[in-house]
Formats: C-alpha cells, sequence, structure tokens
C-alpha cells in the first residue's frame, strides 16, 4: 500500500480517490495498518470492547430502557419523536475526537466508494506476527488511478438473538469480514429507528468481495473510518 499520495488534514493522513470527501488512511483508535482500532456503538464516544452489544449501557437508551430511544427517532413507538436521522457534530466520534472537518461517512458516501472503485480482498503481511486481512479499494475515477484505501476486517460480535438482550447468543464474525457504521440511521432499504446504517464487506467463496449497506442494531460496536469535505 503505497502512501505516495498520502496527505495530512488535522494531523491525519487521507488519500483523496477523487470522490466528494477525502477517506483517512487509519480507522479511529488505529495506530499503523496492523491494527484495528477502536470500536464504538452508533452514536456513543466510549470505545468498547468485542463483547459489548447489549442496550444497557447504550448512550441514547430512554430512561425507561429499552426499546425507547432518548435521541435520533422517527417512530412514536420507540419513545420522543426528534426525526434526526443523521448524527449530529457532538455525536460523531470522528469529529469529537479528531476535530477539524473530520466527520463519519454518510451512507450515500460508502456508497460511492463503491461504485468508484475497483475493490479486492487483500493479506496485508509484515511477518508472522504482523498480519491483516482486508479489502484494497483502487479509485476508477479518471486522474486519480493508483490511489487506493485500505479497509482493514475488524469483525464485530452479534447478538442473535431476538431482542438483542438474551446472553449466550453470540456469533463472532472473522476478522476479514469489515463491519463500519456511517453517520445515517437510515441507509437504502426501511428501518425501524433502534438500527442505523452500517457498511459491511466480506468475501465469497470465490474470493470476490462483496459490499453492501445494511441496516444493524444501534448498540453493536463496529469501527469508524473518517472522512472529510473541503469546506
Amino acid at each position: 500500500m503505497c502512501d505516495l499520495f498520502y496527505e495530512y488534514q488535522a494531523g491525519h493522513a487521507y488519500v483523496d480517490l477523487g470522490l466528494s470527501v477525502k477517506w483517512a488512511t487509519l480507522n479511529v483508535g488505529q495506530k499503523n495498518v496492523f491494527e484495528y482500532g477502536d470500536r464504538f456503538a452508533w452514536g456513543d464516544s466510549t470505545p468498547r470492547l468485542d463483547d459489548y452489544n447489549q442496550w444497557d449501557e447504550y448512550k441514547f437508551l430512554h430512561p425507561e430502557s429499552h426499546p425507547l430511544f432518548s435521541k435520533y427517532n422517527t417512530d412514536p413507538e420507540y419513545g420522543p419523536v426528534d426525526n434526526l436521522t443523521r448524527l449530529e457534530p457532538e455525536d460523531d466520534i470522528a469529529n469529537k475526537l479528531w476535530g477539524g472537518f473530520w466527520r463519519m461517512p454518510t451512507a450515500l458516501e460508502f456508497k460511492e466508494l463503491i461504485d468508484n472503485c475497483w475493490c479486492k480482498w487483500l493479506r496485508y503481511q509484515k511477518d508472522e506476527f504482523d498480519v491483516v486481512d482486508g479489502f484494497l479499494f483502487n479509485s476508477k475515477v479518471e486522474g486519480y488511478q493508483g490511489r487506493t484505501l485500505f479497509l482493514p476486517g475488524c469483525g464485530i460480535v452479534y447478538d442473535h438473538s431476538d431482542d438483542g438482550m438474551t446472553e449466550g447468543a453470540y456469533n463472532h464474525y472473522f476478522y476479514s469480514d469489515c463491519f463500519y457504521w456511517s453517520s445515517d440511521l437510515v441507509g437504502q432499504e426501511p428501518s425501524s429507528p433502534d438500527r442505523a446504517c452500517m457498511f459491511f464487506i466480506n468475501k465469497s467463496p470465490l474470493g470476490h468481495p462483496r459490499m453492501k449497506l445494511m441496516q444493524e442494531r444501534r448498540c453493536i460496536v463496529a469501527s469508524i473510518r473518517p472522512v472529510f469535505e473541503t469546506k
């Protein structure tokens, strides 16, 4: 992964793929390519351990408990309605930690990345101890070919119980799979407000990347890859 085209914004490296936003080269909490960075519930500012994906400590849980929410709600069945569908700056962990123009990507910005880049699975290995699997995006945009973005497969621990509150029903996705939060409550498909839009990539049995935007429980912890746009 060549850093020939890397530049810096507020102390953090980014690559210009010729898209509407510039993409950071590392996740929030990631110090080098062999790390995965921190994981957060959607809209939360506290890094969580892999096995955290319960509602009991979720930031926007209404005091009367799940499934009521104190913020980012479009349905009266889920608590007070504020019709907020995108994280505000004070709840955007990329902006809070990195400052400047950095923020979390929207669902449309992830879709733009999918539509305007070639993608392939990659194992990046320095030695027997420093190995990371992930996906390399190579820009298709004229004048930007050869500029790449690597997203490590950070995985998540997912709760397969019906209500998300039953212990002992977990499935740890392999680290070759990518799960990244967007800043949007709703992506390309209708959803209840207890779910937010997540970007997902994994490798098919034939080795091809499979990418989609999907709705997942807001309490699930996933990675954050910041972006910024020139004001």
